[in-house]
Parts: structure tokens; sequence; C-alpha cells
């Protein structure tokens, strides 16, 4: 469960990387905002699938992948008790979303913190989905072809 966790860290420092420098090639538009979603999207659920290791439970799962989520919600609750001028402190949480921050900024959506909380579980939310099509995948029984018996 450790692992999974420094794992899903290292993933989503890999996809905000990553979408810094989407964001920095194409600007904030519209249709390659996006893009860039859907690409940190399937970044998550893909890199999961990829490189976690899947528990006996969905539970389980959820556990080991927590702590991007836990940080983000750490950081925004930080921001909402102890303001910083000019909104300052804010700019971190949604630093640590950059995917959202340049979708809400492309679509003239509101940055209000109502609005940017309740984000901070949706990077969690995909590695899991990766994990859980991980865990479905390996519980599948293997397809024998006729040919492929052995007596």
């Amino acid at each position: 469960m450790i692992r999974n966790n420094l794992v899903s860290l290292s993933i989503h420092v890999a996809v905000l990387l990553v979408s810094l420098l989407l964001i920095g090639a194409t600007g904030v538009q519209g249709g390659f905002t996006v893009m860039i979603v859907g690409f940190a999207a399937v970044a998550y659920i893909g890199l999961s699938y990829a490189s976690l290791i899947s528990s006996a439970s969905a539970g389980a799962n959820l556990l080991s992948v927590i702590s991007v989520s836990a940080i983000g919600l750490i950081i925004g609750l930080l921001c909402w008790f102890f303001p910083g001028q000019m909104g300052f402190n804010w700019m971190i949480y949604m630093g640590y979303h950059l995917y959202f921050f340049a979708l809400f900024d492309a679509f003239d959506f509101d940055f209000r913190m109502r609005a940017m909380l309740p984000l901070f579980i949706a990077p969690s939310l995909l590695l899991w989905a990766g994990l859980q099509l991980k865990a479905l995948r390996s519980r599948r029984p293997a397809i024998v072809r006729h040919g492929d018996m052995r007596e």
C-alpha cells in the first residue's frame, strides 16, 4: 500500500509536468485544454494500470492511491482557512490540479473555492479506476481456444 501511494504521487507529478509542458506549448484555448484534461485522465488510468499493484478489494485499491487526493484536500483546506493576500495560496491548490485550472480558465468558469475544492478527489479516482481495471483483468479467466488445449 505504501509503494502504491508513493508511485501514485510520482504519477501525479509526471502528469502535472507533462500537462504544464502541453499548456505552455499550446496555450490555454478551449479545444487544446479539453485534450490536455483528456490526456491527464487517460494518463492516470493507464499509468496506474501499468505500474501499480492491485489489492484484493476495491476499498484497499482506493486506500493505496488516496495520498494524491489527501494532499490536494490538505492544500485546499489550508487555502480555505488561511487565505493569503490576493489569493496567492489558492494558486498553489490550482497548481496541484493544473489541468483543471487550465480548463476553468479556457471556459471562463468560476474560480471560487466552492467550485475548485471538490476536484481534489479526481486524481485518486482515476488512479483507482486503472487499478480496478487491472484487478478485473487479472480475475477474468483466460480464454482457451479449441486448438490450444493440451491433453
